[in-house]
């Protein structure tokens, strides 16, 4: 059982017991501040704030990552839309150095100006990297039509963001960041063999408890800023878009980015449900589209299905790669799946929800043992998106722990249930299709068309 604590400056703790004999401690601290939180010239920024994190604080000027090396810590971050993630692995006799350090990275990071310049480049160069890859600008697309309208329409970062260059003034950005980097705003989640009581005590020796809040300036309410009525809008699809990138038109393979708009993070059961059908349709060698695309025909290395949920809306994705002479037919494959076996034909099997369970059980099982952190991560994004309470009770009175979501979610599901879910969502007024087809000479208008007609082959 997770526990949690609330301090007095806002700063929130939650803690699970490693189920791992080794004695390393999983933290995640996740700050309550993404791309969706921007004004629309500081685009990027959140994610270059991130960065500047590690480029020396006002009390040391050694290397950042040189110092977690020499504790011998993983750590890494990165940037959502909805939040910051700091990710830090270490020894438990080195817990208390990562955490000092961690505080000292997020509420004393200098912002050095030479310091920005060299970043920002190393920035740009990233978003350059990324908009070299094509399966990156399909996914891009995609986002941009299944949220559009939302506060999740637009990417964390962007070479466009940086070309622009508006406000981005070392001031405008360091008081972003002394905004959003206060204890109100933060999650401390971690999985240690170390008892609770022993990183209360830890914790309250940091500034993570000793920097207080500007409650004035630190405090966003995510109601206020963006209300819930604010809804993706169910069209009347499908919806498809062919995307080009300048210096691919040589590549020999066809993306595939063929999407459902669903429910919201706040919509538990059908969330689990979907996350359940994804393994039933991919990601596994025993799932349906798996089997008939690569086991039966040889078309394709690989399909994989994912589940996104924030507080807008929902997305249910199937991603796969073929050959560009193929690309029509792989199509075609998919959407008989859907709209003819799945909603009009042979059902699920109960043998297939019997033996995905048994995958479920044992896989999560598997994740709590190896590394703990799904079940970290999961703690602390929870904490920030679910629980309103500042009472020190336990966790799970608030929010479902990672441990817990297959007893309560999938152990029961039913054959009907999936049967439910596929006529609810996977429906062709809810569909999105983006690709990216190289070395192929029809234009995107005639392979959209193309597309739509084959699609209406199988759906009546």
């Amino acid at each position: 059982m997770s526990k949690k604590k609330t301090f007095q400056n806002g700063f929130k703790f939650v803690h699970a017991t490693s189920e791992s004999s080794i004695p390393i401690s999983c933290i995640y601290l996740v700050i309550n501040f993404g791309s969706i939180h921007l004004p629309t010239h500081l685009l990027g920024a959140s994610h270059f704030i991130e960065h500047m994190c590690f480029k020396g604080t006002t009390t040391s000027t050694v290397n950042i990552p040189a110092r977690y090396e020499r504790m011998g810590a993983f750590f890494n971050a990165y940037s959502t839309e909805r939040c910051t993630y700091f990710v830090l692995k270490c020894n438990d006799n080195n817990v208390m150095e990562a955490l000092s350090l961690l505080a000292e990275q997020l509420f004393l990071s200098s912002f050095d100006v030479n310091e920005m310049k060299t970043e920002r480049e190393v920035v740009i160069n990233e978003n350059r990297n990324y908009e070299d890859d094509p399966s990156h600008m399909l996914d891009l697309k995609t986002q941009s039509i299944i949220y559009q309208d939302t506060p999740f329409e637009l990417p964390v970062d962007s070479l466009e963001y940086h070309k622009k260059g508006k406000g981005w003034t070392r001031k405008t950005v360091y008081d972003l960041y002394k905004k959003y980097y206060q204890p109100f705003h933060m999650m401390c989640s971690v999985s240690s063999k170390l008892p609770f009581s022993k990183w209360i005590g830890m914790l309250e020796k940091t500034l993570f408890c000793k920097q207080a809040t500007n409650k004035v300036v630190g405090e966003t309410d995510f109601k206020t800023m963006f209300p819930l009525f604010i809804r993706q809008q169910i069209h009347r699809g499908p919806l498809f878009s062919v995307i080009t990138l300048p210096h691919k038109n040589e590549m020999e393979t066809a993306l595939f980015n063929i999407s459902f708009k669903t429910c919201s993070q706040y919509e538990f059961k059908d969330k689990y449900k979907l996350h359940f059908l994804s393994h039933i349709l991919g990601n596994t060698q025993i799932s349906r589209l798996f089997k008939l695309l690569r086991v039966d025909h040889g078309l394709v290395y690989n399909v994989s299905v994912s589940v996104n949920n924030n507080e807008f809306g929902g997305e249910f994705r199937i991603q796969t790669q073929c050959a560009v002479k193929d690309y029509l037919q792989v199509y075609m494959f998919i959407m008989k799946e859907i709209f003819q076996t799945l909603r009009n034909g042979a059902k699920i099997k109960g043998e297939d929800i019997k033996t995905l369970k048994s995958y479920f059980r044992h896989h999560m099982q598997m994740d709590i043992f190896a590394t703990c952190d799904t079940k970290t991560m999961h703690n602390g994004f929870n904490l920030l998106l679910y629980d309103d309470d500042d009472d020190d009770d336990d966790y799970k009175n608030d929010v479902v722990e990672y441990n817990d979501i297959y007893d309560r979610y999938m152990k029961n599901l039913t054959k009907g249930d999936m049967d439910d879910i596929v006529a609810k969502y996977l429906t062709v007024e809810r569909m999105v299709v983006a690709c990216c087809i190289g070395n192929v000479h029809s234009s995107k208008r005639k392979i959209e068309k193309l597309l739509y007609d084959k699609t209406f082959t199988f759906v009546k």
